[in-house]
């Protein structure tokens, strides 16, 4: 806001903005006066952010929560003669094109479409189905119109990355597709009939959510959930900041509050050319700038090279885009100092223009600490009007910048990468067909990477009242008219993102209030009712044990149970090691042979607490025994978990879990029926533990180099592939130290696992890491434990530490491993390791003696 001194008002000049701004209705205020040819300018803003009176914009969190289809009347079929079928995949079934159209089905197949990126053919799909609603809708009333999403979530209830795509656009098609019943159903399942039978059951239900889930032939939906977070709303130091967008609207509002909290480099991507741009015209007043627009248009429209009027307008618009984007860079530098912050121009969507633009940021800095992926548009129509062109500029907007974005960081992840979406990806909107589906991608992307280790989110927003496309001032009108969302102020909407910068675990989130809420209430009856409020569910992305409908069967993500016995305080599942699914431990070798790690086993003991006490988080496993080895046969192991409960009350339960299997002979005969291998007590809470800070300053002196022993040819154990997962062993006169990554090629195999079981391998590995007089490093099975302990996802880069003890029996152990994020909090912690030597490999040549040569 921009005011002139007027002499009439002598010493009270500039009170009215004063006032204005004291009282809130504005967030700065710059006051001009001019004396003759002298100008003095003062901007007013606060010194520390605003704090909001009230914030009237609930926090919640999307859960899958197990829902039976209730009130479901007799089943359609899934085809007809004048059904449109439409496809990615016609190995599954065969487009059709009717003359008349009056039920549409879409059958996605993401079973094998890649994950790091988006598949050209899936985002054609996604196109084709906006174009079949848009052609056919007047034909479709009293129809139905259906998407069943084949692969699109995992058994651990982690989505595909593409699966928003579909599930967003079907939910802005049931706001837009009056009177045709659109549902949308996403299946874990690779079998068209069995989903098609699922998808069909949706339509028969009373009208509610129009998407649902199916694990392993579960219901789910997905729920927000009221979670407020306990963090202040300061937000931690985050140095080097990276945002692809963010020059103007909300993402300029967020980095100035990162500026004012200390971030002190900050590099904005965006697509407007500033440089471009009149130095003059990009620096003048509102007054002079407005003065010379008739002027502008009367040039650009006349004489050589004119051009008309709409394109004269899209230019100086475009230059008062440039004018906001110069304002904002130059308080950031008000913060950040003149060399603090640096504006890339460049099309967020070109995967080469963005990867230039990196490369420049870690040219000057070996990490990023944040990165904001704010880039979007809306271009808001119904699908009678919305061209097709339109429907896509917006969606790939998104979608092709956050992909672009993908590449760039390959192999140099940030610490924290925040996605800016909107409720529309949740709750769809009409006339937002694009990007709600845009949106909705982001939370399955988003997902999906915090899945795999990354601390990545998505923060669905409402609309930002002061900033941004809520305040351009015919959207906000029509907005406040139909009365479908409350504006966000900026002071809230900081406030927000500090909260959720500020935690360690952050997860997809959504902001909404009581006018969504009533919105949400009509479109879908009973999905807000008040016991659905407080739901118990899987967070999305985030694997964790869950409850289940009384008539189903839970299979956990990480083994597949043939078998669930359950009595009052005691289970018993049942389940095969299978040499074909189980095919990552064939880089698991123990004497030869692919072996289940003894450090897997909180992960059994995991699926077992899933059924016993469902709804609590384990933490802790201790007294941990690991007897025998549980290797895997060409046939393969038949095993057994069981697991009792100890005692609980209302904020914990203690479970013993033991995990069996007969011993058999080379012609399946069974020798011994059930042999105990492995042994653990299993705390959980209702809540996970704040994992603690490391605070520990390590100053390794004389470190030396000592590669990973397990990684050389031996024929004791022998680990590759995915379990090749540290750099930069060595050793020092506080213990050891390495650095863990997981190759992201080869995570896909533990998709949807509930524990980090890779990264506790190779703290055990750790724990063992020493060179002896001989220069012989050991290689050593642990065969107990004293505790584990976990405190959230193992994102990377993750730093291992080890401190020395050495086992009453004289093998080399350490009394403590810790893994240790790039924030210094501890992800996960070992204690108390003992273990068997089965022999040596020399430092340095490699060569390997058995523990008897050693000996």
């Amino acid at each position: 806001m921009t005011t002139l001194f007027d002499p009439a008002l002598l010493g009270a000049s500039g009170g009215l903005e004063l006032i204005s701004f004291l009282a809130g209705y504005d967030h700065e205020v710059t006051l001009t006066r001019r004396s003759g040819r002298h100008t003095t300018t003062m901007r007013v803003r606060p010194s520390v952010d605003r704090v909001p009176p009230q914030e009237i914009h609930q926090r919640h969190e999307l859960v899958a929560v197990p829902r039976t289809l209730t009130g479901v009347t007799a089943e359609a079929p899934f085809l007809t003669e004048d059904t449109l079928v439409l496809t990615n995949d016609p190995t599954l079934i065969q487009e059709s094109r009717p003359a008349h159209v009056k039920h549409v089905r879409v059958v996605v197949n993401l079973n094998d479409a890649d994950m790091s990126t988006v598949d050209s053919e899936v985002l054609r799909l996604n196109t084709r189905v906006y174009q079949a609603a848009k052609e056919n809708s007047a034909n479709l009333v009293g129809g139905t119109f259906l998407i069943s999403v084949l692969g699109g979530v995992s058994e651990g209830h982690v989505p595909h990355p593409s699966t928003g795509l579909f599930t967003g656009l079907g939910l802005a098609l049931a706001h837009e597709l009056t009177g045709c019943t659109v549902r949308v159903a996403v299946d874990s399942s690779r079998d068209l009939s069995t989903a098609a039978k699922h998808v069909v059951a949706e339509t028969t239900a009373p009208r509610g959510y129009p998407v649902a889930y199916r694990v392993n032939g579960i219901r789910f939906v997905i729920t927000p959930k009221p979670v407020r977070l306990d963090a202040s709303p300061t937000t931690k130091r985050h140095e080097v900041v990276v945002a692809a967008g963010g020059g103007r609207g909300i993402g300029a509002e967020m980095l100035k509050h990162l500026a004012r909290t200390g971030a002190s480099h900050i590099y904005v991507l965006g697509s407007n050319r500033i440089d471009d741009v009149d130095e003059t015209m990009l620096t003048e007043d509102e007054q002079r700038f407005a003065a010379r627009r008739p002027q502008f248009i009367r040039e650009r429209t006349t004489g050589p090279g004119a051009v008309s009027v709409p394109e004269a307008v899209a230019a100086l618009r475009r230059i008062a885009d440039a004018r906001k984007v110069a304002a904002n860079l130059a308080e950031l530098r008000t913060h950040c100092g003149p060399d603090g912050v640096t504006y890339i121009a460049c099309d967020t969507r070109d995967s080469a223009a963005v990867r230039v633009a990196v490369d420049r940021v870690f040219a000057a800095h070996n990490s990023v600490d944040l990165l904001l992926n704010i880039v979007g548009t809306t271009k808001s129509a119904t699908i009678a009007t919305k061209s097709v062109e339109e429907f896509e500029f917006v969606r790939d907007l998104k979608v092709r910048t956050y992909t672009a974005l993908k590449q760039a960081f390959a192999g140099r992840t940030p610490k924290t990468w925040l996605n800016c979406g909107s409720i529309s990806g949740s709750f769809g909107m009409s006339g937002e067909t694009d990007y709600s589906a845009a949106n909705a991608f982001l939370n399955t992307a988003s997902a999906y990477a915090a899945s795999r280790g990354c601390r990545e989110f998505t923060m669905g927003w409402g609309l930002w009242g002061e900033a941004g496309m809520g305040a351009e001032r015919e959207l906000k009108a029509v907005l406040e008219k139909n009365g479908v969302l409350t504006p966000i102020g900026s002071a809230e909407g900081v406030a927000h993102l500090g909260r959720e910068l500020a935690v360690m675990s952050p997860r997809t989130s959504l902001f909404f209030s009581g006018s969504e809420t009533s919105m949400l209430s009509h479109f879908a009856p009973g999905w807000l009712t008040d016991d659905a409020r407080e739901p118990t569910g899987v967070p999305i992305g985030v694997v964790a044990p869950t409850g289940r409908p009384s008539d189903s069967t839970v299979a956990p993500a990480a083994f597949r149970f043939d078998t669930v016995e359950t009595t009052p305080g005691k289970v018993v599942l049942r389940g095969v090691l299978d040499p074909e699914r189980d095919r990552y431990l064939d880089e698991h070798l123990v004497h030869g042979v692919p072996t289940l790690p003894g450090m897997f086993v909180p992960e059994l003991a995991i699926a077992a607490a899933a059924h016993l006490v469902p709804g609590r988080v384990a933490f802790a496993f201790e007294d941990m025994e690991l007897r025998q080895f549980l290797r895997v046969r060409r046939s393969g192991q038949p095993f057994s978990v069981t697991g009792e409960l100890v005692w609980e009350n209302e904020h914990e339960s203690v479970m013993c879990v033991t995990v069996a299997a007969d011993v058999l002979a080379p012609n399946d005969q069974v020798l011994v029926a059930d042999k105990e291998r492995f042994r653990t007590l299993v705390r959980l809470r209702t809540t996970q533990p704040q994992p603690p800070a490391w605070l520990q300053t390590w100053r390794e002196i004389c470190p030396v180099p000592v590669g990973d022993p397990y990684y050389t040819a031996n024929p004791v154990v022998r680990l590759t592939g995915i379990f090749n997962c540290t750099s930069d062993s060595r050793v020092h006169q506080l213990g050891a130290s390495a650095e863990y990554r997981l190759d992201p090629a080869k995570a896909c195999w533990l998709d949807g696992w509930h524990t980090p079981a890779v990264l506790l391998d190779a703290m055990a590995r750790l724990a063992a890491l020493r060179v002896d007089d001989n220069g012989r490093t050991p290689l050593l099975v642990p065969n107990k434990l004293a505790s584990i302990e976990l405190y959230g996802a193992a994102g990377t880069p993750i730093a291992l530490h080890a401190t020395p003890l050495h086992s009453a029996a004289g093998a080399p152990g350490w009394h403590q491993v810790v893994a240790v994020d790039a924030n210094a909090r501890v992800v996960a912690r070992v204690r108390g390791l003992s273990g068997t030597v089965l022999g040596h490999v020399h430092a340095t040549t490699g060569e390997f003696s058995s523990y008897s040569d050693s000996e």
